[in-house]
Order: C-alpha cells, then structure tokens, then sequence
C-alpha cells in the first residue's frame, strides 16, 4: 500500500533521486541463457506417441511434439505453491514410459521435500489424464532459491 506524504522529507527525496539516477541492468549472460533455452525448447520437432483409448489397430495413430507436451507438463507443475518451473525435459525412461526433468526455483522458506512431492504428483496426473502418458521418473532440480 502507498502512504502519500503531504510534508517534504529530505530522506525520502534524496533516496529518490539515487534510485532514478541508478542504472539497471541484466546479468550478463540473461539474454544468451533465455536464447539458448528459446532454441532448445521452443522449436522442437521431436514427436512423441499419444497411446490410443482403443483396441482397434486401425483407429489411427495421434502423436504431439515434445514441446507441446513440455508445456501441458510445465503448466501443471505451475500450480505447485512455492516453485517456480524453468525447464522442462522429457526423455525415454529406462523400462516403460517416458523421463521428466524439472529445473525449478524455490520460494525462500518452501518447504521443498513436501513441495517437491506436489508437484510429482501435479505432473504424474497431467501426464496420465491429458497424453495418456505412463511417467516413470519425475527427476527435479532446485536451481535457485528466490
């Protein structure tokens, strides 16, 4: 909430006119990491299977890019209170189904084992209900604290 001041400070001036006159910038390697992750992520022509709802072996075949299915997974695991998600990488699991690797920032003070679990669990149901997938693993990263 803004508090108006009716009477000059010099304080609050002088802190002020510091803030205006500081220049801000970005780190600098901010703009070549979001370009590379642009690059990785946005244009992905890989294609993965959508398991069909039927029996037939004629009933056609449906599949999704992996960056469609990174952004159903990302956006679920968005939901989890306290982590922020960045990266979101799919891979062949080791038996059946497929590998999920997050890159996620925490809030300070989350509790990460009990958010960690949430958001596992976030990704396993939107992997089950909106691609029909089996996920074996759901590997998470805490890159930042913020």
């Amino acid at each position: 909430m803004a508090v108006e001041h009716t009477e000059p400070d010099p304080t609050l001036d002088s802190a002020r006119d510091e803030l205006r006159e500081e220049r801000v910038t970005a780190p600098p390697q901010l703009l070549d990491n979001v370009m590379n992750t642009v690059r990785r992520e946005g244009r992905s022509t890989r294609v993965l299977d959508v398991p069909s709802t039927r029996s037939l072996p004629d009933n056609g075949h449906t599949q999704v890019r992996e960056s469609v299915a990174a952004k159903i997974l990302r956006m679920a695991a968005d939901r989890t209170p306290g982590l922020r998600v960045g990266r979101c990488q799919i891979g062949e699991a080791e038996t059946e189904g497929y590998s999920v690797r997050l890159t996620v920032r925490a809030d300070t003070g989350t509790p990460i084992p009990e958010a960690a679990e949430v958001l596992r669990r976030s990704v396993l149901s939107a992997a089950r209900n909106q691609l029909g997938w089996v996920i074996a693993r759901v590997d998470i990263d805490i890159a930042d604290i913020v």
